[in-house]
């Protein structure tokens, strides 16, 4: 599900820049149809000039959509303070919405200093007049403790009144309050009833939950068709990660036909907008020719796009494009380098890698030392090449102090996840009583064990011992 905070807070923050002369008339306003410009949301300063006449002459809308104007930069210069003067002159003459707009300037302290408690006071009045932007504010005020004692209570009672209003965002939020309840029927039930409300309105994040509903069956019968048809909605709307999940779908022939040509197409959308998975899976697709003709070069500049947001496997798969010259000259320098961003992510094959590179001196300067740093990140994560490798060190001395105890405890790691030469490797350790006591019937059974994965080493000793 979408993040909820970082919805309220975006929804709030850029409210104003939305305003439009539909949205700023109320049930007992008069049009101001008159000072909306023909050719849309750009005002003439002929407009402009009758916006400010109205203006002057007291009338309350058109000092609202002056107001509004100077807020956005519409057909006048960008300026808070000014829109703030305007605002404050017709929300002291009872206007719902711009005692909206007042509060929330002041909230985000725009062209006048910023005071919660102030306001509070202004969507408090404008909410009176059952202005929906003003109670939803409200109900986000009282959530997150702006201007007023966080009170969840008070918060829920304004999202409500102002869904009830069909308000879309109060009505994602009331979906939200239902998800957060737990997982009883009737409260996923009650959370896909508001995501649909606001989803049938449009509203981006809802629609995108409704589709998520659907694919999980939360609050509603599963239905892939339905989550596909839902997210597509969303993507048309131009949400990165529905574009991408809708490329997914495809992909995988969830809820709509298997077309890996539509699924790249999808993804490139999403990928374009820095969505970083769909850039990934973007890159795979180009790299193995699905869906898109084989284009190392294409793959190469997404995994870079992915690799530099930090998406670990994206770093992995351009450090080995560097290392086999896949869509790049190549470069070991750059493959060690993309190796040690995805390692110190955590990743326990990266780690694995860049301890080869000092190993073998590849693209860094040769330290053993290094070498069993990285191994021993790598094979603690469970990882068996690397505990292979750090076995090897441990019985060679190399970086360590050698210890065939510590040897036969990682080839034991290894073993046991079936690598082979871990378990020939195990199998010699016993046979010879090297860091173990000598046992020959724990040394069959390991050979044989690496005997049937395909190692030759095992074949051989088996042989002999026999």
């Amino acid at each position: 599900m979408s993040n909820y905070y970082l919805l309220l807070f975006s929804l709030l923050g850029g409210a104003l820049a939305f305003l439009s002369p539909v949205q700023l008339q109320g049930a007992n306003s008069a049009p101001i149809s008159s000072y909306r410009s023909p050719h849309g949301p750009d005002n003439s300063s002929a407009t402009i000039r009758e916006l400010r006449k109205a203006a002057t002459s007291g009338d309350a809308w058109a000092m609202v959509r002056l107001g509004s104007c100077y807020y956005i930069g519409d057909g006048v210069q960008q300026d808070y303070a000014e829109a703030v003067r305007w605002f404050r002159t017709a929300a002291e003459k009872g206007n719902a919405p711009a005692q909206w707009a007042l509060g929330l300037c002041l909230h985000r302290g725009q062209g006048v200093a910023k005071d919660d408690n102030k306001a509070i006071y202004w969507y408090r009045r404008s909410a009176d007049q059952g202005y929906v932007e003003a109670e939803f504010a409200l109900g986000v005020s009282y959530d997150l403790g702006w201007g007023v004692p966080k009170d969840r209570k008070e918060s829920i009672r304004w999202y409500r009144l102002a869904a009830e209003h069909g308000y879309a965002a109060a009505q994602f939020a009331m979906a939200l309050v239902y998800e957060d309840l737990g997982d009883l029927p009737q409260y996923k039930e009650e959370a896909a009833r508001w995501y649909r409300l606001a989803a049938e309105q449009g509203y981006v994040a809802a629609q995108f939950n409704l589709a998520v509903c659907y694919e999980l069956g939360s609050g509603v019968p599963k239905n892939y068709a339905e989550a596909v048809r839902w997210y597509s909605l969303a993507a048309n709307q131009g949400d990165a990660e529905a574009q991408y999940q809708v490329g997914l779908c495809y992909y995988k022939g969830i809820g709509a036909p298997k077309r890996y040509t539509e699924a790249v197409q999808w993804y490139l959308r999403a990928a374009k907008q820095g969505y970083v998975v769909a850039q990934f899976d973007l890159a795979v697709c180009y790299e193995e020719g699905i869906g898109a003709p084989k284009n190392y070069t294409e793959a190469t500049r997404w995994y870079r796009l992915a690799a530099e947001q930090g998406y670990i496997a994206a770093q992995f798969n351009l450090a080995i494009c560097y290392e086999v010259g896949n869509g790049v000259p190549k470069d070991y320098i750059e493959a060690a380098r993309w190796y040690r961003l995805a390692a110190e992510q955590g990743d326990a094959e990266a780690q694995y890698q860049i301890g080869l590179c000092y190993r073998k001196g590849i693209g860094v300067n040769q330290s053993d030392t290094e070498a069993v740093r990285w191994y021993l990140s790598s094979a603690s994560q469970g990882y068996t090449e690397a505990q292979v490798a750090l076995g090897r060190c441990y019985v060679e001395g190399i970086g360590v102090i050698r210890s065939y105890e510590k040897a036969a405890s990682w080839f034991l790691s290894a073993a046991e996840r079936g690598d082979a030469s871990a378990q020939f490797n195990l199998g010699y350790l016993y046979h010879k009583g090297l860091g173990v006591a000598t046992n020959q019937e724990k040394a069959i059974y390991w050979l044989k064990k690496a005997r049937n994965g395909g190692n030759q080493k095992a074949r051989d000793l088996l042989r002999r011992i026999r």
